[in-house]
């Protein structure tokens, strides 16, 4: 297989003058690319090569686009990553002269938990995986099964962000080792971004298996740092180094998933500018190319990839505080970036945190969900939008409300055709306040469910962020979370969730009606089936004897319809129960037994 060992120097200057064209969001100097017919020709030409990994007709149709460019639009040209003279520079790595290069890849220590008990510091068996300081984490499961959990923090506790530590587990999270450590020789870590690059899951064994770490440190540069699964060896280059007075303050990375050779893309920003750059899809993550700017100023970026080169990225005007979304058919190709979407119009911060998925089916058969937080005045909520397959962007709907929910984070299964989206996120009190906890909800294609609280309360106003999601074989979702005050790094599993609500499909109800659980007595799961007649704030909730509550099934704004609810007690003693539904002037308590 042909190899590029060259790095592309970058070919686009950093615009920092704005003018207040469309939504306020336009760099000065952009403009939209016309794309000949010939070269529209080629793109697809090329996408299919790239599909069918045919790398000697890649190759080819590269130079030929590149020339075809050259022609038509030699600036255009320029974004394909050659230098002036048409040459590459195989030394230019992006690194500015005097910024560190040393770093220590070796692990501090690797260590299992002594005994699972050790690890069981919450309700149910949330597992803790680090008790020190995190500030950042960041999951991804390999294509046998192994996760991998990054954190920025330290072991100490201490608040020092100067180093990033990678665990892994290959009995689905029942235990965890360090498997890696990287420090900065003094710099801080900013963000972290974990991939695995060894193929598709299900997907032919292939020998190249690797696992790449991004990062951001305080005061510049985009770095990777890349080993072998097999060997823990760490080497590192830079993706994106400062360029003037700016440099990346954030970023959101995604892939391919071929099995064999793999491409990944990332979305950076730089001086508020949202820009992208692509790995060569050989390289394994080690030659980068083809960076170029978007047009438009952005912050809170993210990425995902469908299918067979359909990428899409969503991002906040930096002034105007729209939602957009935005997609590209063709691997990130510098000229097929779609004009956006105005998902949201806003005032600042009107939106933040927007998260994108997108099914795994070829453009433009995919279905692309966007879940954002949205003000409501006092607090964040969160809302979210979908663009069904082969449709166009839809408006915005109520994804959880009330109480203040922030942080959501999406996951697709890496396989041709999935639908299935899993999903967390953090859930306060309105104002920050007291208490906390992670919550899931997943989606089956056509609607999400109800959300389901996976972790235990904190009453900790600064507790419980930044989760994680992932899924295992079977369906089987995991969910990884910071700890209050950044202390703490815990993990749970889906066969350990108290419950599950999903809508049934039928007529819409004519009146309120709480269902005896079914079956009654239960050991150790039994569903609760409810009826609501209107759209509104319901909450189903378990106590015991005492009048202590158990578990929060249900806690949100739902649409009328009947619904369903499992609850799993397998962690509660035998014994009478009750459970009681709250939604708008209707409440109902009914009682259900226990028998272990």
């Amino acid at each position: 297989m042909k190899q590029l060992i060259v790095v592309f120097t970058f070919l686009f200057s950093i615009c920092s003058v704005l003018i207040n064209a469309q939504s306020g969001d336009m760099v000065s100097g952009s403009k939209s690319i016309v794309v000949p017919e010939n070269i529209k020709s080629l793109i697809q030409q090329i996408t299919d090569a790239e599909s069918n990994e045919d790398w000697n007709l890649y190759y080819q149709l590269r130079e030929q686009i590149i020339q075809a460019w050259q022609e038509a639009d030699p600036e255009v040209a320029k974004l394909y990553g050659t230098v002036s003279d048409g040459t590459f520079d195989p030394t230019a790595d992006g690194m500015p002269e005097g910024s560190p290069k040393q770093f220590d890849n070796k692990p501090e220590e690797s260590i299992l938990f002594e005994t699972p008990a050790q690890s069981k510091v919450l309700w149910g068996d949330d597992l803790m995986i680090t008790s020190g300081s995190a500030y950042d984490i960041s999951m991804d499961i390999s294509r046998n099964g192994e996760i991998f959990l990054a954190v920025i923090g330290r072991k100490d506790g201490s608040s020092t962000k100067d180093s990033l530590y990678i665990y892994k587990s290959d009995d689905g999270g029942l235990s965890w080792l360090q498997w890696g450590y990287i420090g900065l020789g003094g710099q801080l870590f900013s963000k972290v971004e974990i991939m695995c690059f060894d193929g598709q899951i299900g997907g032919a064994s292939t020998q190249e298996s690797y696992l790449l770490v991004f990062y951001t440190f305080e005061g510049g540069w985009l770095r990777l740092a890349k080993s072998e699964m097999a060997s823990q060896n760490f080497t590192y280059q830079t993706v994106v180094g400062s360029s003037g007075s700016g440099y990346p303050t954030d970023f959101a990375v995604d892939r391919n998933n071929s099995s064999t050779n793999y491409r990944a893309i990332c979305l950076y920003d730089s001086l508020n500018v949202v820009k992208c750059i692509r790995s060569e899809p050989s390289s394994y993550g080690t030659v980068w190319q083809d960076a170029h700017s978007l047009g438009f100023l952005g912050r809170d970026i993210d990425f995902c990839y469908g299918w067979n080169g359909a990428v899409y990225a969503s991002y906040n005007g930096f002034n105007s505080g729209n939602l957009y979304a935005r997609e590209n058919t063709d691997y990130g190709d510098p000229a097929s970036w779609i004009t956006h979407v105005t998902v949201v119009d806003g005032s600042t911060d009107t939106t933040r945190h927007g998260q994108i998925i997108a099914s795994r089916e070829d453009d433009p058969n995919n279905i692309v969900a966007l879940v954002f937080e949205k003000s409501n005045g006092s607090s964040y909520d969160l809302y979210w939008a979908l663009r069904p397959s082969g449709g166009s962007w839809g408006s915005m709907q109520t994804w959880v409300v009330p109480e203040e929910n922030k942080w959501p984070a999406l996951y697709s299964r890496k396989t041709d055709g999935n639908q299935i989206f899993k999903s967390v996120f953090e859930q306060s009190g309105t104002g920050n306040a007291a208490p906390r906890s992670i919550r899931y909800k997943g989606f089956n294609g056509t609607s999400w469910t109800g959300s389901v609280q996976v972790s235990d309360t904190t009453t900790d106003v600064t507790g419980l962020q930044r989760p994680e999601v992932g899924e295992l074989a079977g369906d089987v979702a995991i969910y990884a979370f910071a700890g209050a005050n950044s202390l703490g790094v815990y993990f749970d599993n889906s066969s350990w969730t108290p419950s599950d609500v999903s809508e049934i499909p039928s007529n819409i109800p004519t009146e309120y009606l709480l269902e005896q659980n079914y079956p009654n007595p239960f050991n150790p799961s039994t569903t609760i089936k409810f009826r609501i007649p209107e759209g509104s704030y319901v909450s189903l909730k378990v106590y015991n004897v005492l009048g202590k509550e158990i578990a929060t099934l249900v806690s949100e704004e739902m649409n009328a319809g009947t619904y369903e609810v499992n609850f799993d007690a397998s962690n509660l003693s035998s014994g009478v129960y009750f459970y009681k539904i709250e939604s708008g002037n209707f409440v109902k308590t009914n009682k259900m037994i226990l028998m272990k």
